[in-house]
C-alpha cells in the first residue's frame, strides 16, 4: 500500500507489518500463535499479566482486542501511557517499555473522562444498574417504562407499566 508523507508528499510504501490484518488470537507482547481467543487471553494473563476490566460487560472481545492489539504493533503506543506519551519508535521498544513498567494493562476505569471514552464503545454497562432489591433500574428499549421520585426526593424508582397498571 502507498502512502504519502506529510511534510514533503513524498510518496512511500509502508512496512508489511503495518499493513497485516491483526489476528486477535495472536499474542500483541511476544506473537505467540494460539488456536482461539480464550487461550490467547489465558497467556497474555498468565505470561504479561494483561488482562481486560469489567469482562462481564465487554460486548466483543474479539473487536477490542484487535483495537488494542494494533495500538500496540501498528502504532507502537503503550496501552497504559495511551496519549498521555509519545508513540516508541519500534514495537521491541514499547514492548521493553511496557513489560518493564508493568503496563501490560489498558488505562480504563481509573483515568479521566477522555481515557475511558476511547474503550466505552466495547462496553455495555446497562445490565449493572440495579436497586438493593436486584431489580433492574433501566430497561433497555422499552419505552413504557416511567422514572419516578420516591419519597423525600432521593431515591430513583423506575416502573413498568403492563395493561395500564404500575
Amino acid at each position: 500500500m502507498m502512502y504519502s508523507c506529510g511534510l514533503c508528499s513524498e510518496g512511500y510504501r509502508s512496512s508489511k507489518a503495518r499493513e497485516e490484518v491483526l489476528d486477535p488470537s495472536c499474542c500483541f507482547m511476544c506473537d505467540l500463535e494460539h488456536n482461539n481467543l480464550e487461550s490467547c487471553m489465558v497467556h497474555m494473563h498468565k505470561q504479561h499479566g494483561f488482562f481486560i476490566p469489567d469482562v462481564e460487560y465487554l460486548m466483543d472481545p474479539r473487536r477490542l482486542l484487535t483495537y488494542i492489539g494494533l495500538k500496540v504493533k501498528r502504532d507502537f503506543m503503550c496501552l497504559y501511557c495511551n496519549d498521555r506519551c509519545h508513540s516508541f519508535g519500534s514495537l521491541e521498544a514499547v514492548r521493553k517499555h511496557m513489560e518493564a513498567k508493568s503496563h501490560c494493562k489498558v488505562h480504563y476505569g481509573d483515568g479521566s473522562e477522555d481515557e475511558e471514552a476511547e474503550l466505552e464503545e466495547f462496553y455495555y454497562y446497562s445490565s449493572s444498574y440495579v436497586d438493593a432489591d436486584g431489580k433492574q433500574l433501566i430497561a433497555v428499549d422499552d419505552t413504557s417504562n416511567t422514572i419516578e421520585l420516591g419519597r423525600g426526593g432521593s431515591e430513583l424508582v423506575i416502573t413498568r407499566r403492563n395493561d395500564g397498571k404500575t
